[in-house]
């Protein structure tokens, strides 16, 4: 039975389908990087309204199971964040992988174009990071990556006060977050091609 709070939660839950292109980072196949350039218009359209973006994208490797469903490993994550900074009068990106012992990386690029592009792309994904360490998972047929992202539009605020701001305002002032759905790549290891097709 599914209850009418359910349902409201459900149609509350945005969704933006096919964002994601993933390519091999170099000749190794080692690592990938993903693109989500379909994000673009709305990371503009935040930077717009002179607020700080964000892109949590999460990667899961999964493995075809035709009998069941697909098994995946828990999914691992990393935060791209981008504001303009008016002092340096550039924009502050910052990027980090979350749990890869690796220190976040931060630059101020003066180019806004330059700037949305960096902020999109999550670079040199290891794959051993990816499958948590278990590289026999990825020689396994059937194997593939999913990805996904939740991009959030935001103001000093916090979220308690933004949704206050909200309901005071009549809607006018919003914190807004958006889900893709999961992206499919194969990560099959003979591709010759510099880039894997979802």
């Amino acid at each position: 039975m599914i209850y009418p709070f359910t349902i409201v939660l459900m149609i509350a839950v945005a969704t933006v389908q096919g964002p994601f292109s993933v390519f091999w980072s170099s000749n190794e196949m080692r690592s990938v990087t993903v693109d989500g350039a379909g994000l673009a218009p709305a990371v503009t359209e935040c930077l717009d309204s002179s607020r700080q973006s964000r892109i949590k994208m999460e990667f899961r490797v999964c493995r075809r199971n035709p009998a069941w469903f697909d098994s995946c490993r828990p999914a691992r994550s990393g935060l791209n964040s981008i504001e303009f900074d008016v002092v340096t009068e550039s924009y502050r990106v910052e990027s980090d992988l979350h749990d890869d012992d690796v220190e976040p990386s931060s630059s101020g690029i003066p180019s806004r174009l330059e700037a949305i592009e960096s902020v999109l792309r999550m670079r040199s994904v290891p794959l051993e990071y990816l499958a948590q360490g278990d590289v026999s998972v990825l020689r396994e047929s059937g194997t593939f990556l999913q990805v996904r992202a939740t991009l959030s539009c935001r103001g000093s605020a916090n979220r308690f006060f933004a949704n206050v701001s909200r309901i005071l305002t009549l809607g006018m002032v919003n914190v807004i977050e958006t889900t893709t759905d999961w992206g499919e790549f194969s990560l099959v290891s003979d591709i010759t091609k510099s880039s894997i097709e979802p």
